[in-house]
């Protein structure tokens, strides 16, 4: 156990460039990620070894928060199931639960379990109509694709070179081309999320990886930019007409 500690906060480090810490626990492993909650507390996510792999839970810390302040388990239910279906995690009993069959898989399932526990711990603040900016962001950014005659899905199910299944925003098949579209109060949370996945699919079946930033009001900072760089094209909303361009005669770059 003590080893798969050692392996895994040297994962983590190569992964984050974040510092961090990792525990053994009797039969479990602690690991306080760089996410944090709305309260500035650090989220621990908690690694089980199974005879089928590994399961990875925030221990229904993100859902507790949730309970105390925001509109309560029954409301947020379906909403909790979305945000962690979105991050590859499932909700599971108040907890965010992921689970894998690999140690080499055990990292990229703690930062979404971490992701998808902060969502919905935000959630008491951020509870929103269905129709939210974020949603509003993808609608555009897909009308936009259409109107050059391309055809556009959404919440595309795409299998990563991990084995795991990511649901994209958009997805071109005409280009084999993945549009996350990045922007709302949250940004670096979802970049963060769409730098698993793009890391993931990189290197599947020549997918173009394509994250497209809101700068129409105020801009995410830079670093959403540079994290997302290391793993795809980052084009912005403001310049649509040269990555819509690029992506009509199928050459972003």
């Amino acid at each position: 156990m003590t080893l798969l500690a050692d392996t895994l906060h040297s994962d983590f480090l190569a992964m984050l460039g974040e510092t961090l810490e990792v525990v053994v626990r009797g039969d479990q492993i602690a690991v306080l990620t760089p996410a944090d909650y709305p309260d500035g507390d650090g989220v621990v996510v908690q690694i089980v070894p199974t005879q089928a792999g590994f399961v990875v839970s925030d221990a229904g810390e993100g859902d507790a928060r949730l309970v105390a302040v925001g509109p309560g388990q029954r409301a947020i239910g379906p909403l909790a199931g979305a945000i962690c279906r979105r991050h590859g995690a499932s909700f599971d009993g108040g907890r965010v639960v992921a689970r894998v069959g690999e140690a080499q898989e055990v990292v990229a399932a703690c930062w979404r379990v971490a992701q998808a526990s902060v969502a919905i711990a935000e959630a008491a603040t951020h509870h929103r109509p269905p129709r939210t900016r974020e949603r509003e962001l993808t609608d555009l950014v897909a009308s936009s694709i259409s109107a050059l005659r391309l055809s556009v899905e959404r919440e595309h199910d795409l299998l990563g070179a991990s084995g795991h299944t990511y649901k994209a925003s958009l997805y071109v098949p005409e280009r084999e081309a993945v549009i996350e579209p990045i922007g709302g109060e949250k940004a670096w949370n979802v970049a963060s999320a769409v730098y698993v996945e793009f890391g993931d699919l990189r290197d599947v079946n020549g997918y173009q990886l394509i994250a497209v930033i809101d700068d129409r009001e105020q801009a995410p900072g830079e670093e959403v930019a540079r994290l997302l760089r290391q793993v795809g094209v980052v084009a912005r909303l403001s310049q649509a007409d040269q990555w819509l361009a690029g992506l009509a005669r199928d050459k972003l770059v």
